[in-house]
């Protein structure tokens, strides 16, 4: 039962993702208007008569077909099987035409492709977003020249997740027995692409203390605002 609650949302996702309509009535005035449309800017769009020529048969197949296998019709088991063989061919050539005629085609703009029925592609890139987030972070665990570290979203807390678009985190520290004077004292040492971070200490380190502060990184490079600073004894 569980493997159905996973794959249910994945079934609903792809359902909405597809341009046939599921019921038979809706599919019926789907290509109505499909094959109306196309018809109206075949010339307009470069395409042959003869490359439509097998819908235009296919559709006269299912219009048949569905006529004759819808309930009011009482039909037999025969009809039934033969409207939905109909039914799959003609989705299946229709698939087949917009992949290479509609979805790569230049004389057909956006809208027309909506008047159509068919899905819009969007080819335009969104240029990933500065970070604007401080990441929190807290030490997780102290360990004999070891701090374990955890980062998070404050805005999205419950996960471990990084915001959208961020690539990683960087980790500043100092060591010292009071905190730096200066942010500029505070040295890399590392980027973390987890939300878990280990920061190693010499020997010599121990007895003092580590100041953290971190920044999150985007895909570009770019970095957001520094975090407040978080502090631990180094064990």
């Amino acid at each position: 039962m569980e493997y159905l609650f996973i794959l249910l949302p994945i079934i609903l996702l792809a359902a909405t993702l597809d341009y046939i309509p599921a019921t038979e009535e809706d599919f019926n005035d789907w290509q109505d208007n499909f094959m109306e449309v196309l018809t109206a800017n075949l010339a307009a769009w470069g395409i042959a008569a003869a490359e439509k020529a097998p819908l235009d048969l296919l559709q006269t197949d299912w219009i048949a077909k569905y006529d004759a296998g819808k309930p009011e019709a009482n039909p037999r088991s025969s009809d039934r099987i033969a409207k939905n063989d109909a039914r799959r061919a003609f989705v299946r050539a229709i698939r087949i035409f917009v992949k290479k005629f509609i979805n790569e085609n230049a004389a057909v703009t956006n809208d027309q492709r909506r008047e159509l029925g068919v899905t819009v592609y969007d080819t335009t890139r969104t240029r990933v977003a500065v970070p604007t987030i401080q990441p929190a972070a807290r030490i997780d665990r102290i360990n004999p020249h070891e701090h374990l570290l955890r980062i998070n979203d404050p805005t999205n807390p419950a996960t471990n997740a990084k915001p959208k678009g961020v690539r990683a985190t960087r980790v500043f520290r100092f060591v010292g027995d009071t905190p730096p004077a200066s942010v500029s004292q505070y040295q890399l040492v590392g980027t973390a692409t987890r939300h878990l971070f280990r920061s190693e200490f010499e020997s010599a380190e121990a007895g003092k203390k580590a100041f953290y502060v971190f920044q999150y990184e985007n895909t570009r490079g770019e970095t957001g605002p520094l975090s407040e600073p978080i502090s631990g004894n180094i064990a």
